[in-house]
C-alpha cells in the first residue's frame, strides 16, 4: 500500500498495461494451436491489417484468397492453419507473423511520410469508399462517394464531379470502429464516418495521421 501511493498517476498506469498485456504470438510458439475452418480461407481478409508489400514497398496491394495473399509485384504468401506467415515457394518469409510484420510496416510508412516533401504527392489511396457525416439524434448523411486519398497534410474524397477535402489540421482524432470503418472528427466536433466497399485497410490512414501528427507536435 505504501509503494503505490507513493507512486503516481501515469507509473501505476504503466504497471497495469505492462501486467495486461499479452503477446498471443508467444503462447502460439509454445502450444502451436491449429485453427479449425472448412473453408481454407485462414488468409481472406488479412489486408485489413497488412497494408505494406515488402518486396515493391507499395502500399495497399496487398489481396487475399483462401489461405493465400500475395502482391502483383510476385510477393505470394501462405497464412498456415497455426497462425505463421510462410513463403509458397518454401523460401523463408521475412516475418513469421502478423505482429512482426505491422512493427514494419508501420516503421517504412513512418520514413514514408517524412521523406515527403510535396504536399501535392499522394501518399496512398482506396476506391469504392462512401462518407458519412453524422447529424443530430444519430442520423446519417451520404457526403461524397468515390475515391479516398491521403496526402502528408489532408484526406481528400472524390468523385466523378467534386472534391471534398479534409486539413490534419481541421481533425481532432482518426480511429477505426469495427473492421475497417474510419472514423474522424473535425475541430468544430462534427462526427464522419468512412465505409469501403472492397477489403481495405482502415488502420494504415490511422496509423499515418498519428505519425503526421507526431511530426507536427
Amino acid at each position: 500500500k505504501e509503494q503505490i501511493e507513493s507512486l503516481s498517476d501515469q507509473e501505476i498506469n504503466e504497471i497495469i498495461v505492462s501486467d495486461l498485456y499479452v503477446n498471443a504470438y508467444e503462447d502460439q510458439d509454445r502450444f502451436n494451436v491449429r485453427y479449425v475452418s472448412s473453408k481454407n480461407d485462414y488468409a481472406v481478409g488479412i489486408e485489413i491489417a497488412l497494408y505494406t508489400c515488402p518486396n515493391c514497398g507499395r502500399i495497399g496491394t496487398i489481396k487475399s484468397k483462401e489461405h493465400r495473399f500475395f502482391c502483383d509485384c510476385g510477393l505470394d504468401m501462405i497464412y498456415t492453419k497455426n497462425g505463421w506467415i510462410t513463403a509458397t515457394n518454401g523460401d523463408d518469409s521475412k516475418f513469421n507473423t502478423i505482429l512482426e510484420w505491422d512493427r514494419w510496416q508501420l516503421g517504412e510508412l513512418s520514413k514514408k511520410l517524412q521523406q515527403s516533401k510535396d504536399r501535392n504527392l499522394e501518399i496512398f489511396h482506396d476506391s469504392q469508399q462512401t462518407l458519412y457525416m453524422f447529424e443530430s439524434e444519430g442520423h446519417r448523411l451520404e457526403v461524397i462517394s468515390g475515391t479516398l486519398a491521403l496526402y502528408r497534410d489532408r484526406l481528400e474524397f472524390a468523385d466523378s464531379d467534386r472534391v471534398v477535402v479534409f486539413s490534419f489540421s481541421d481533425i481532432d482524432n482518426i480511429e477505426i470502429t469495427g473492421r475497417m470503418t474510419i472514423t474522424f472528427v473535425t475541430k468544430d466536433k462534427t462526427c464522419y464516418e468512412v465505409r469501403s466497399e472492397t477489403l481495405r485497410s482502415a488502420k494504415k490512414y490511422r496509423d499515418s495521421f498519428r505519425i503526421i501528427k507526431g511530426m507536427s507536435a
